[in-house]
């Protein structure tokens, strides 16, 4: 069994640099056709609300159609100087 499709979300209340994120993950027009195109993902701000469930993406992302609970991936990313010798 394979996903039909692969979505994310990203840690918005994080320390991040608004500067350096790639502006693609704050526009969402077009059914964030940019987003798609350059990554082949939809990615939502974590604690955003999904509409449709009222949740936090980061919950919805962890149940499936049925109601049957599902796992996710965590990707932490580091900076260069965070990395160590």
């Amino acid at each position: 069994m394979y996903p039909s499709d692969v979505d994310g979300c990203w840690d918005a209340d994080a320390n991040i640099d608004l500067q350096r994120l790639d502006p693609v993950f704050l526009s969402f027009d077009q059914g964030r056709r940019q987003m798609k195109d350059k990554y082949g993902v939809d990615f939502f701000p974590a604690s955003s609300v999904e509409c449709n469930s009222s949740q936090a993406f980061l919950d919805f992302f962890q149940v499936d159609k049925d109601g049957r609970s599902k796992g996710i991936l965590v990707i932490e990313l580091l900076v260069a100087s965070q990395l160590g010798d």
